[in-house]
Formats: C-alpha cells, sequence, structure tokens
C-alpha cells in the first residue's frame, strides 16, 4: 500500500511538474530561434556594407603589422633585375657566337 502511494505521489508531481518543464523548454527555445534569426540579418547586413561581423584578434593584428613592414621593406629595396642569358644568340654545336 505504501509502494502503490509513493508511486501515486510521482505520478502527481510529474503531471505537475511536467507543463512547467515544457514551458521553460518553449521559452529557451523561442529565445534560441529569435537570437538565431536577429544573428542571422544582422551579418547579412553587415556582409553587405562590407564590416566585419567579429573584430580583429590580436594575432590577426600581429600578423597585419608584420605583413606591412615586409611589404614596405620589399618597396624601398632598390629594384636590381637578374642578369639574363639570350641562350638564341649562342651556336649550341660549335659554342660559337652567332
Amino acid at each position: 500500500m505504501v509502494e502503490l502511494l509513493k508511486n501515486f505521489g510521482k505520478g502527481i508531481l510529474y503531471v505537475i511538474g511536467l507543463p512547467f518543464f515544457l514551458a521553460t523548454l518553449v521559452c529557451f527555445a523561442v529565445y534560441g530561434f529569435i537570437a538565431f534569426v536577429l544573428q542571422v540579418l544582422v551579418s547579412i547586413f553587415l556582409f553587405f556594407t562590407g564590416r566585419k561581423f567579429f573584430p580583429d584578434l590580436p594575432e590577426d593584428k600581429k600578423l597585419k603589422a608584420l605583413k606591412a613592414s615586409k611589404q614596405a621593406a620589399l618597396m624601398s629595396a632598390p629594384n636590381k633585375p637578374e642578369p639574363q642569358m639570350n641562350i638564341g644568340a649562342l651556336d649550341i654545336k660549335s659554342g660559337k657566337k652567332r
């Protein structure tokens, strides 16, 4: 008899608690869906306006500075063309110039 009352009490608690659990679950689901839709709309807007959704990380900033310094070093270096050999001007068989 005591076991029957325990099971009956658990059933009553489940019947009373289930609607609150479901209401909480639905609230989280609605909040998640609204947040998802807003994030999609904001990211689409930022994409078409040419802005980034996430700010640059410190590693990204360091890499940009490193690339800029290397590019500046390349641009400031004097232009020294490499000597090129004109293969067609040599006679390969006799070793004489034409």
